[in-house]
């Protein structure tokens, strides 16, 4: 299910994101930008465990790791992982000074 279909094809169409500035954790998300500076299309402020979701306040994607009843600010849930079993533990174990890149799978 896509959520925000507009913001979903902006960020496609900025793939490969290399983001050299590194990645955030912060208490139940993990965040790094997204660049793509739009801004709400479906927004809402609940969020499920595993849900991708992007941010405008900061040009940011956020990946939760656990259900958020009130985020900071608005977002845009644009997707989510399809296996949330062990998502804390991995998520958490990756380090901030990581870098991270995104790009469209070579299956998709």
């Amino acid at each position: 299910m896509v959520y925000s279909p507009s913001i979903v094809k902006k960020f496609i169409d900025n793939l490969p994101i290399i983001n050299e500035r590194g990645i955030v954790l912060e208490g139940n998300r993990l965040a790094f930008k997204a660049n793509i500076n739009t801004g709400v299309e479906k927004p809402t402020m609940s969020v499920k465990k595993g849900d991708i979701a992007y941010q405008p306040l900061g040009d940011e994607i956020l990946i939760f790791f656990e259900d958020v009843d009130k985020t900071f600010s608005k977002v845009n849930v644009i997707g989510n992982l399809k296996n949330t079993s062990d998502i804390t533990n991995i998520l958490k174990k990756i380090t901030l000074s990581a870098k991270i890149s995104v790009k469209l799978s070579e299956s998709e």
